[in-house]
């Protein structure tokens, strides 16, 4: 694959105090002065990748508010085991008892597994029920949003499964290059 080189520069440009400009605090920290940065970009054939849908205007031309919808959204991704609760809980048939969700995820700890399920209840994802018996019975099921929700976890882990090979490959450079860098460090450190 050709490679191109060019300069990359970064300014720091004042945005609004409640914007979310897309682009601003991607791959290179923004600077107080101009900086010039030079990187390689592999060069993508024309039409090898798969076209995105177009966004209406307001989305292109707003910035987006700490309150808006995308950011909401990409919130609920924020906890480690979100996806994998709401996953888990799809896959018992929408709703189970605590402890049997506990079980069904490996790694996870009850205080966790807690946390998360009270996170997703104030989202709106999921409905805790209790059953008034002696003991007391405690349910997580999907609400109809978490319902809809599902639906993108469910094609982020069917792409997950189908690219295993390629998601090992990363993981095994990034761990390569970390042991490269350590074993350089400590070269480096020794008399």
């Amino acid at each position: 694959m050709p490679y191109w080189f060019f300069p990359i520069a970064t300014l720091r440009i004042p945005a609004p105090a409640n914007a979310c400009t897309p682009g601003l605090n991607r791959e290179w920290r923004l600077a107080s002065d101009l900086t010039i940065r030079h990187s390689f970009v592999p060069r993508i054939p024309k039409g090898s990748h798969t076209a995105m849908p177009e966004l209406p205007a307001a989305y292109r031309t707003a910035p987006f508010d700490e309150h808006c919808a995308p950011r909401r959204l990409l919130r609920l991704f924020n906890g480690k085991w979100t996806t994998m609760v709401l996953h888990t809980l799809h896959l018992l048939g929408g709703s189970s008892r605590p402890g049997h969700l506990l079980r069904s995820i490996p790694d996870l700890s009850k205080k966790m597994m807690t946390q998360t399920l009270r996170e997703l209840e104030q989202a709106g994802l999921i409905a805790r029920t209790v059953q008034q018996i002696m003991p007391p019975v405690v349910e997580y099921s999907l609400t109809e949003m978490g319902q809809k929700f599902i639906e993108p976890i469910e094609m982020l882990y069917h792409w997950g499964i189908e690219h295993a090979d390629l998601l090992d490959r990363v993981t095994a450079a990034q761990h390569t290059a970390k042991a490269a860098m350590k074993n350089q460090l400590e070269k480096t450190l020794q008399p």
